[in-house]
Order: C-alpha cells, then sequence, then structure tokens
C-alpha cells in the first residue's frame, strides 16, 4: 500500500501538469504548491500496474481501468476528463483503497480548475480514509489558502511536514515546512 501510494503521487507529482520553471515562493497562484513539489522530482518510469491499487469490491478491471485512466488524463492536463474518470470510479468504490486514490486524483483535478472547495472536499475524504496521507494534507492547504483560510492551511501543513518526515521524506517536509513560513510572513 505505501508503495502504491509513492507511485502514485510521483507519477501525480513528478510528471504531470506543471513546468520545473515555476518558483514558487507562496501560494498566490494555486498551482504553485504542486510546482514546488514537482520541482523535488525526477520524473519517474512508473509502469501502468504500479498506478493499479488492490480492488475490494470485485470488479476491478473496470476500476483499475478507470483509475488508471484519471491519471492518465492528469497528465495531459485533462482535467475535465481526470474528473469523470474519478467519478465513475467512486461510483461503486466509497471506502477502500480505489476510493482513496480516486478522491485524491479529483482533487488535484479541482485544485487544478481553481474549483478550491470540491479540491477540499476530495482531500477531506482522502484524510478520512488514509489519515497518514500526507500529500492530502499538503493538497488541502493549497485550498485552504485559497479559499482564505490560512490558519487551517498552516495546520495542514503541520501535519505534512510531520508525516513527511515520518515516512522518510525530508525534501517534502522541508516544501511543507517553506510553505508555513511563506504563509506567516504574507
Amino acid at each position: 500500500m505505501k508503495g502504491l501510494k509513492l507511485a502514485i503521487t510521483l507519477v501525480v507529482l513528478g510528471t504531470t501538469f506543471y513546468s520545473a520553471k515555476a518558483d514558487a515562493q507562496n501560494f498566490q497562484n494555486p498551482n504553485q504548491l504542486v510546482a514546488q513539489v514537482s520541482t523535488l522530482q525526477e520524473k519517474p518510469q512508473i509502469q501502468d500496474s504500479q498506478l493499479k491499487p488492490a480492488n475490494t469490491s470485485g470488479n476491478s478491471s473496470s476500476v483499475e481501468t478507470q483509475l488508471s485512466q484519471g491519471y492518465d488524463l492528469l497528465k495531459k492536463d485533462d482535467y475535465e476528463g481526470a474528473i469523470e474518470a474519478f467519478n465513475k470510479v467512486l461510483q461503486t468504490e466509497r471506502n477502500n483503497e480505489s476510493a482513496t486514490y480516486a478522491y485524491f486524483g479529483r482533487g488535484i483535478a479541482y485544485l487544478s480548475t481553481e474549483k478550491y472547495e470540491a479540491a477540499k472536499s476530495d482531500f477531506d475524504q482522502v484524510i478520512a480514509l488514509d489519515a497518514k496521507f500526507a500529500h492530502a494534507y499538503f493538497f488541502r492547504a493549497a485550498s485552504q489558502y485559497k479559499l482564505g483560510d490560512k490558519e487551517a492551511a498552516v495546520l495542514d501543513l503541520n501535519q505534512a511536514v510531520s508525516l513527511f518526515t515520518e515516512q522518510g521524506e525530508p525534501e517534502l517536509a522541508k516544501k511543507a515546512q517553506d510553505m508555513i513560513e511563506n504563509i506567516q510572513t504574507s
């Protein structure tokens, strides 16, 4: 499960939607948070099979296909298409690993299209399903910041720092800490 989270997160953060040229210093642009993380990652060579979480509902082929399609569409900046694919997963999956990844992917798509309330709601769902999903706290912070709740953004970033540190991701912990400092001085 941890390896799968890392694989999906690397695909989402390392290969997709934002140019490494973006030198973000704060949350002024909602995509800058993602850009700061993406500059830490090299483009990994991930096989499609690594994007397929174990399914618990019996219709694994369809769920896995839709989930993989959603992440592929994110990589292509087709956020509306990705939202549709993740919605299809969530029609049958609600409280399992597949749902966790569908909510996360859809949250990224909503954040990318400036639908901050919807993004926050999806990241809330990810955290409810997996309280150790550090990236969900990190991206929920961006949603909260854009919604004007700096205090909640800092709380989420503190949680992300803690989880990234615990999970052996010091570079990501440092980026989250830098974001906290940027928010506090803005």
